[in-house]
């Protein structure tokens, strides 16, 4: 298995944030407001969350972010407490240009070096197959490596998806958090839990989870292997 991955008995790959953590991931438009306040009551009990980078702004799913985000600016422990990843040679800089915050709230986002985001691809190779990048082309395969590298790093306790629930099954092979949650989601769940926030707000539960359409495909189905 990829260096970026180990378990709690060994010396982790960086430092790691503190617990419990939380990583959030889903939809750049059309979340419901009725997820952000789920996730944004949910983060409450999290002492720190990450997420990959995109801006934090309305109808995004960063919005459930704002709040904690806010709470730490105010309290002075943006740096201990809120983790925004990035590709490698970018900035950073983007992930501050959202409009929902004001300026200097929000972190500049820490790049990957070129070994984690390698080690993320070959992971991905592991679980998705040798033909994920045909369907995850150009700026995708970025975005699904940075999800890989971010979430093995950080190592989240809890990651909360919020879900699009409108999706059409012709998109499925293309969709970046699913393909994180087939990779990811069950590579050691006693060390991260996927919890998936429906459009009315509500946690799904295992049974509601196991009949979402995409619950019996395979990554051969969706053309990754």
């Amino acid at each position: 298995i990829p260096s970026l991955m180990w378990t709690k008995a060994d010396n982790p790959p960086m430092s790691l944030p503190p617990r419990p953590h939380a990583r959030v991931i889903g939809m750049n438009t059309g979340v419901d407001a009725r997820q952000v306040m789920t996730l944004s009551s949910q983060l409450g009990a999290f002492a720190s969350v990450s997420w990959d980078g995109d801006q934090v702004k309305q109808g995004a799913f960063t919005e459930g972010l704002a709040r904690f985000l806010k709470q730490a600016h105010e309290d002075g422990s943006v740096a201990q407490k809120t983790f925004a990843r990035c590709q490698p040679g970018q900035p950073g800089t983007y992930t501050q240009g959202g409009s929902l915050l004001p300026p200097g709230v929000v972190p500049r986002a820490q790049p990957l070096d070129q070994d984690q985001y390698d080690s993320a691809c070959q992971l991905l190779n592991e679980k998705l197959g040798a033909n994920w990048r045909k369907s995850f082309a150009g700026e995708m395969e970025g975005y699904m490596a940075l999800a890989a590298a971010h979430c093995t790093l950080m190592r989240p306790d809890v990651v909360f998806w919020l879900l699009d629930e409108q999706r059409s099954e012709e998109l499925y092979g293309k969709w970046a958090c699913l393909g994180e949650y087939m990779a990811l989601a069950h590579l050691d769940p006693k060390l991260t839990e996927y919890k998936l926030i429906a459009a009315d707000g509500h946690m799904l539960t295992d049974e509601e989870v196991s009949s979402l359409p995409w619950a019996s495909m395979t990554p051969a189905t969706l053309g990754w292997a």
